[in-house]
């Protein structure tokens, strides 16, 4: 979230740098006007309000730029001049739903620690069985070459010996019973995870989806816009649009660019926390080297 505040930040420089610029040559362009009589002197100071606004909140971002810069600096640890950010934020392709339900079983965190626990506890189990269960030891032999032996000693012989805890028998079985008891209910966490992690993914799935489409919504209107922007400075040189209409279309272009940047921002930084919720590391190095 760091790393991509960052050029979220950057985004939206550029943004109040480009609305900047046009209200200067919006100003320009109504000085000249004003010369000639074609607008009033209050349409002209319309005009000078923009662009002293727009001149504010540029300053405004780069403060914030620069405030972005020096949190993600702190977090790594890093000098000022070692920070190239080179990953930049994109509309990186979304894979199917199915894939992340596919893996989050068994590449989520708490699914890994439970599945954990669960082979602890069948260790646990068959160790505390065994203190119960009798213990039987053969042993034989085999007499090989001759000695002097009495006729009385066999030239083979098989022992059989069992060991049985009477006095720690009934307390060691009902230790084993414990350990089923909490078996089944470890069983009934995993399945419970389960059922969560499958929400968990939807949901997580259905932000990374919606600030896509918002992104493919905003991007139409941004063309629109950058449209409408032409049209009303074409009209205004020629006398047939209002200050205020090119003010207004520039205000409009300049929102639509801003939150374009804040829905990449949204859908990277939440298909991010899509891939950590499943577990696919590998898969973050790959869209975000």
């Amino acid at each position: 979230q760091q790393y991509f505040g960052v050029q979220l930040a950057k985004r939206l420089r550029d943004v109040r740098a480009s609305a900047k610029d046009a209200f200067l040559h919006h100003q320009t362009v109504a000085g000249s006007l004003l010369k000639q009589g074609q607008i009033s002197k209050a349409q002209k100071m319309r005009v000078d309000v923009a662009f002293i606004d727009a001149d504010r909140e540029l300053k405004k971002a780069e403060r914030d730029l620069d405030l972005a810069r020096k949190v993600l600096l702190n977090t790594l640890n890093r000098k000022p001049s070692s920070l190239d950010l080179t990953t930049n934020l994109s509309l990186v392709p979304l894979d199917p739903l199915e894939t992340f339900q596919e893996q989050a079983p068994v590449g989520n965190t708490k699914m890994k620690d439970l599945s954990y626990k669960k082979n602890l506890l069948q260790s646990k189990a068959e160790a505390s069985r065994a203190d119960f269960l009798p213990t039987i030891a053969l042993t034989g032999g085999y007499q090989v070459y001759e000695k002097d032996l009495s006729d009385a000693v066999p030239d083979w012989y098989v022992g059989v010996a069992l060991t049985m805890n009477l006095f720690e028998g009934f307390s060691s079985m009902k230790d084993h019973e414990a350990i089923k008891k909490e078996k089944i209910a470890l069983d009934s966490i995993e399945d419970n995870a389960k059922r969560n992690i499958h929400i968990g993914v939807e949901s997580n799935y259905a932000q990374v989806l919606s600030a896509k489409e918002q992104y493919e919504a905003l991007d139409q209107t941004r063309n629109l816009a950058q449209e409408v922007v032409r049209l009303n400075q074409a009209s205004y040189k020629n006398g047939f649009a209002r200050t205020t209409d090119v003010i207004d279309a520039e205000l409009v272009l300049t929102s639509t660019e801003l939150n374009l940047a804040k829905s990449l921002y949204e859908y990277n930084t939440k298909y991010v926390e899509l891939l950590q919720f499943c577990g696919m590391r590998e898969k973050i190095r790959n869209l975000y080297p």
